[in-house]
């Protein structure tokens, strides 16, 4: 496995991942699948605590000068978070309520929009807000779900550290760039995550991140390194 390989050898992994960066940097999907799942395992570091192995990497990078990895491996609170005390708006589902699935009869019926609509009204939006990591990690295994249903959990403002690291286990949804590009561009994704997303996304997106100023200082500086390699 890959993490297996990256702790193993944090010397040699420093070039790989380099290498996986500076190879995607060309725009083509097969190279850019790589970084997602470079992605996919560094964000599973993090969310399971294993801050020490980040660092190790993040040291050997330094004593290499590898400048864009050192960036990318970077971490910080997000950008922005909720206040004190505060808290996401309560949605009255239970975290282990069943999901309703509309009878398919039903849907045969209606247009495209009507069917968004409808399924928007009986579980997608309602689901989708819910501020319990267990219920959004339930919804997100859901067949039926759609990319737009996600891209409320991605782009929620204001979220949570956990919800965040949630949406971003789900390997079948980090896949999607509009779902990697709506969780880079909102504030309150946590910084680390950010980061290792960054390789996979667009260039137009790393210009917004590096200029606009709504972005972590962390991810400026890190949009621009990536944007300095593909000049």
């Amino acid at each position: 496995m890959l993490r297996e390989k990256l702790l193993g050898a944090p010397a040699a992994a420093v070039w790989g991942i380099d290498a996986i960066v500076r190879r995607a940097l060309d725009g083509r999907t097969s190279r850019r699948d790589a970084t997602v799942t470079l992605a996919s395992v560094l964000i599973g570091m993090r969310r399971a605590g294993d801050s020490q192995g980040i660092d190790a990497l993040r040291t050997e990078a330094a004593r290499a000068g590898l400048t864009v990895v050192v960036a990318l491996l970077g971490d910080a609170p997000a950008h922005r978070a909720l206040a004190r005390l505060g808290r996401l708006r309560e949605v009255c589902i239970p975290e282990r309520a069943p999901f309703r699935r509309w009878p398919l009869a039903a849907e045969l019926g209606l247009t495209r929009s009507g069917l968004l609509r409808l399924r928007r009204t009986s579980h997608g939006e309602g689901f989708a807000m819910h501020p319990s990591p267990i219920l959004i990690g339930r919804l997100l295994r859901e067949r039926w779900l759609e990319l737009e249903d996600v891209l409320h959990v991605a782009a929620r403002r204001p979220t949570t550290p956990a919800l965040a690291f949630e949406l971003a286990s789900h390997d079948r949804w980090l896949q999607r760039l509009e779902v990697r590009e709506a969780m880079a561009q909102n504030p309150f994704t946590p910084t680390g995550i950010v980061l290792s997303l960054l390789p996979s996304i667009r260039r137009r997106l790393l210009w917004h991140l590096r200029d606009a100023g709504d972005a972590h200082p962390l991810v400026s500086a890190a949009a621009a390194e990536l944007i300095a390699l593909r000049t």
